[in-house]
């Protein structure tokens, strides 16, 4: 919600911040609003790597206040937000607790997720499925149109 490409900067500023400059960045790309039962405005997603020294809990943590600085309320799931930061993969861990599941549980299915990813991290491998990132990004087909934006 709001102005995308203006809420996305705010968020890598705050992000950057507390963890220091990405050591990657994939560009912007713009996609049709996924899982969802009413009309939405597009998404603007964006896959930045961090080398941090924070634990899984406590960047969700960051994350977490991250959004509410920047004017998200949760009101139902896959609704219209101001922001929704997650964390995909923490290098090569598996965690899965009530808050946080990683790699991100819906990874392997979303292209709008799997193409910026491969764009910084291709040659990674998923944890669970044992597949590289650009295999699965690859593997994805049937989703709506992902459009590269002309700013990283």
């Amino acid at each position: 919600m709001g102005n995308r490409r203006i809420q996305i900067l705010k968020a890598q500023k705050l992000l950057n911040a507390a963890l220091g400059e990405p050591v990657s960045q994939s560009y912007v790309y713009e996609t049709a609003a996924w899982g969802v039962t009413k009309k939405q405005h597009d998404y603007f997603n964006q896959v930045l790597g961090y080398d941090t020294t924070l634990e899984p809990l406590e960047l969700l943590d960051l994350c977490l206040d991250i959004e509410r600085q920047l004017g998200r309320v949760r009101r139902e799931p896959w609704g219209p937000r101001s922001m929704d930061i997650d964390i995909l993969l923490y290098a090569d861990r598996v965690i899965k607790t009530k808050r946080l599941t990683i790699p991100h549980a819906l990874l392997h299915k979303r292209r709008f997720v799997l193409e910026p990813l491969a764009e910084i991290a291709g040659d990674i491998v998923h944890p669970i499925l044992d597949t590289s990132i650009a295999d699965l990004c690859a593997a994805v087909n049937g989703q709506s149109s992902i459009r590269k934006m002309g700013f990283a």
